[in-house]
Parts: C-alpha cells; structure tokens; sequence
C-alpha cells in the first residue's frame, strides 16, 4: 500500500516539478530569447535540455534504487533488472514531458502550481484505481490511459510489488507498460517542439499550425513572386535607378520582387 503512494510520489512529483521549472525560469528571464537572438539554433537547445535532464534524472533514479536495494524493497529485490529498466524509461518519459508542459507556461509561479497539483492528481487518481477498481490479479488497466506516461509508470510500480517479473520472461501487463513509455518518449519530444513553434510567445514570430504541410502546397500551387515597390514621389531619381536595379537583378536570379521596405528605408533616409 505504501509502495503504491510513495514511490510514484518520490519518482515523480519533485523530479516533474525541478525538470519543467528549469525550462520556464529560462523563458520567463528572457534568456531563451536572448540566446536565440545571438544565433542559438532550437533544435541544438532541446538536445542540451534532453541530455542535461537526462544525466539528472538517472542519478537521482540510480540512488533511489540503491537506497532501495539496501533497505530491501521488495519489488527492486525480486525484479531487480526490469525495476531498473522501467526506472530508465520513466526517466525519459519524465524529460520529454517537462519539455512539453514547459510550452504551457511562462511564468514560473504558474508551472510550480501546475505541476505540483497534476502530479499529485495523477498519483492519487492511480492509487484508487489499483487499489479499489482494479485490483485483482487478472484485472487489466485501459491501453489508452498509459498515452499519459506517469499512469504507465505507476501502474508498473504496482504490478511489481505484486509480483516477480524476470527480464528474460515479461508476461501479462508489464511489456505494455515498457512500451508505452518508450512511445511516449518520442511522442512528448516531437509535440513540444511543435508546440514551441506554433504556440504564441512573449517573444519571437510563431508558426501557422500547418506549416509542415508547406512543402506539399509548393508543389501544386505555383507562388506569385511579390510585387516591386510602389514608386515614391519623393524618391531621388539616384535612389530610383538603383532601387529598380537591385529589383532587375533579383528577378533574373529567380528570387523574386524586390523588397518594398528596403527601398521605402532607402528613400527615407536620402531625402529630397
């Protein structure tokens, strides 16, 4: 019973809480818009916050299970090597769900409150469903439910405090369990990269929804090149000439019209 409420408490809630509040301290300190002002590509970004939680979580992990290899812990002591493998996936599972809940906030206050309170609800709503819906040996939980990571990972605690599962003979629950983690690895990482491009921000352009469906559109409808400048009435018959030919110029080269503020800030500044 204990081993149903405080394992999942002590694997997830503080872990979930450090892991997303790292990420929105960054953007509500403006400095994930800073450094992406001086050149920082996104994808290299998430690589670093993928591989710096990663190291974190597996040695917190790692300690919790020596800890609980020491003490005797019965579901680390009978099923040692699976225990270890779902702890590995849960921590993967929990980095690339920070990721994604850090996209739904953007102050820190927010994201301390939010994700102490869904962690908290999903460890109680776990434990009413294993020990009072649930509970019998053959009883199954719905697939569906394990597409939100910490279920799957709960629900793997508590199968193995029931029972042995040795590694070279997983049956029953257990390899879904393993399976939907590692889906919902990847699963969390691809929407939080979309939701960080698509999602408005304090700072930055954000993205149409189907921006990934451009390619596609580019290859059946042709683009109409945008129109040159109108022509200033105020314009200096020098600013003119060059202006028409940089115009000229891009479109021999296939990249079409010339760009209309350049020349109108051109023509601001050389006044008649």
């Amino acid at each position: 019973l204990l081993v149903d409420v405080f394992v999942p408490f002590g694997c997830s809630v503080l872990t979930f809480y450090f892991l997303t509040l790292q990420v929105v301290t960054e953007k509500e300190h403006r400095l994930r818009a800073l450094m992406v002002m001086m050149g920082l590509d996104m994808r290299y970004y998430w690589l670093w916050e993928w591989m710096i939680n990663t190291l974190i979580t597996l040695v917190a992990f790692f300690c919790f299970w020596v800890v609980g290899l020491s003490y005797g812990i019965k579901f680390i002591i009978r099923s040692p090597v699976t225990s270890i493998l779902l702890l590995v996936l849960w921590s993967q599972s929990l980095v690339t769900l920070a990721m994604l809940a850090s996209c739904f906030f953007s102050r820190q206050l927010w994201a301390s409150i939010g994700c102490f309170l869904l962690m908290l609800m999903t460890v109680l709503f776990s434990f009413l469903m294993n020990q009072f819906v649930l509970f019998r040996s053959t009883d199954e939980w719905p697939q569906v439910l394990f597409l939100f990571s910490p279920l799957a990972f709960f629900r793997g605690i508590n199968l193995l405090n029931k029972r042995t599962y040795a590694i070279d003979y997983l049956e029953g629950e257990m390899p879904t369990v393993l399976t939907f983690l590692a889906i919902d690895t990847v699963l969390y990482f691809l929407l939080a990269q979309y939701l960080d491009i698509v999602l408005p921000s304090e700072f930055g352009v954000v993205r149409h929804p189907l921006f990934f469906l451009a390619p596609i559109k580019r290859l059946f409808v042709a683009e109409k090149p945008p129109e040159g400048a109108p022509p200033d009435p105020d314009e200096d018959e020098d600013v003119a000439t060059e202006r028409r030919a940089v115009e000229e110029m891009i479109k021999k080269r296939g990249l079409g019209g010339g760009d209309g503020s350049s020349s109108s800030s051109t023509s601001s500044t050389n006044p008649g």
